[in-house]
């Protein structure tokens, strides 16, 4: 990229030098009618309405670029004069001082009428000095002020902006038809890599979905598709092959519930043990490397998962978590925490127990059976009394082989699509960094 003739210290660290015809001015000086929110209990729910004229502005707008959403609430009108000075009209530059720093959204036209919230300020931009376009790439659309307001922000459990922090701001400041062109070129720039971005995320969910069918099919329908077929009796599982068998999961292997470990029981080294919450975070389908501890003592009291052992996550936060397992192939036992089923299966292949069991035809008795709110629980008998299709021994071992195999082609495509999509991001990251701070000069300026 073309870089400008000369260059000068912009007299602020983070953002290093600067082109000899731009300047860093305080944002104070390119700004005005800063108002933050109203204070304390003003807008207090049991004040607003569910529905209204007068929408009340919130960080979830900002962060979400839309002023539309299903928890919306409205100022009542007859109390409009009292809150006249909240009242945001187009061209406003309205940003949390709460909670998400670093995001802003400008107010126009065809948003509605409204006030900002106790968590939210506003503020309107000099726009014969400073394009709007361009304040919003290093204001609202960037990472921009980030090193700025680590610095700056106040307070410790909630962190905050100040008026004097926000005022202060450093703005790079180029001539006024550069920072149009700019403007331009981050929008188009930044569409492009956003839309190949938004393309390999896609590829990487169809790869996902790809995956669990793999699996569903591996288990239900075995690996060779001339086998003869017969009626299951079960709807969502359909045809699978004959000789295979329709058993509930206490005919083929015996239950013990997992011992409690508390969180200041967890060590960063000792024996090694598993927990519910690492079933749906840490863990896809086998455990090879424990990431937990306890004490020699706890283990020796706790329930066990032996090599080639199957525990399943009784608890979760959602439909997707509960029910979910892995087997041990760590080469050890392992303490098992609470809220937590492990299963031990006569003569079963592990591995392919954890695959089944993790399949969505299985997946749809776990979730007839959750019960509770936030934080899901699935009863011990739904996973002891689960029907699960089972082939003899031989075919589960060459099911759970070629799963292996599969699952790790696949997962490695997965890999390398979620790095291409780190490093585009890292890219629109710097490209944004590097063009509002004059770092190369963007294509069409002379």
């Amino acid at each position: 990229m073309q870089r400008y003739g000369a260059y000068k210290d912009s007299g602020v660290e983070w953002i290093g030098e600067i082109p000899a015809g731009w300047d860093v001015v305080p944002l104070r000086y390119l700004s005005s009618e800063y108002k933050a929110g109203p204070f304390g209990s003003a807008l207090i729910t049991s004040r607003l309405n569910d529905s209204g004229e007068i929408l009340v502005y919130t960080p979830e707008h900002v962060v979400s670029g839309c002023a539309d959403s299903e928890k919306d609430l409205f100022l009542p009108v007859e109390r409009t004069d009292e809150m006249i000075q909240f009242f945001v009209e187009p061209g406003d530059i309205i940003f949390p001082i709460v909670g998400s720093l670093g995001r802003a959204m400008m107010v126009d036209l065809g948003m509605p009428r409204g006030i900002i919230n106790q968590r939210l300020a506003k503020f309107k931009i000099d726009e014969l000095i400073l394009n709007p376009s361009f304040f919003m790439w290093l204001f609202g659309k960037s990472a921009f002020y980030e090193p700025y307001i680590d610095l700056e922000k106040r307070g410790s459990i909630i962190v905050n902006l100040t008026k004097a922090i926000v005022c202060g701001m450093p703005v790079s400041l180029p001539p006024l038809p550069e920072q149009r062109a700019i403007a331009d070129y981050l929008d188009a720039k930044t569409a492009e890599i956003d839309s190949i971005v938004s393309q390999t995320e896609r590829s990487i969910e169809l790869l996902r979905e790809y995956r669990k069918s793999v699996i569903s099919e591996a288990v239900t329908k075995g690996l060779d598709p001339d086998t003869p077929m017969k009626d299951s009796g079960v709807e969502w599982i359909g045809e699978i092959p004959e000789g295979w068998e329709l058993l509930r999961m206490k005919r083929i292997g015996s239950f013990a519930k997992g011992t409690g470990i508390k969180k200041d029981e967890v060590l960063p080294e000792g024996m090694p043990c598993v927990r519910y919450g690492e079933l749906y975070t840490t863990y896809e389908h086998r455990i090879a490397d424990p990431a937990s501890f306890v004490s020699d003592d706890l283990f020796s009291r706790s329930t066990r998962l032996h090599n080639g052992e199957v525990v399943f996550a009784l608890t979760g936060e959602n439909d997707e978590d509960i029910g979910r397992c892995a087997v041990n192939l760590s080469g050890e036992a392992l303490a098992v925490g609470g809220d937590t089923l492990a299963f031990t299966g006569h003569r079963q292949d592990g591995r392919f127990i954890a695959y089944s069991c993790n399949s969505k035809y299985f997946n749809v008795q776990r979730t007839l059976f959750a019960r509770g709110g936030i934080i899901v629980h699935l009863p011990a008998g739904a996973v002891i009394n689960a029907t699960i299709v089972l082939p003899p021994l031989p075919e589960q071992q060459a099911i759970a082989d070629y799963l292996d195999a599969k699952t790790a082609e696949i997962d490695s495509l997965i890999a390398d699509k979620q790095r291409q999509v780190e490093l585009l991001k890292e890219y629109r990251k710097s490209l944004i960094s590097e063009a509002v701070t004059g770092k190369f000069k963007v294509p069409g300026l002379e």
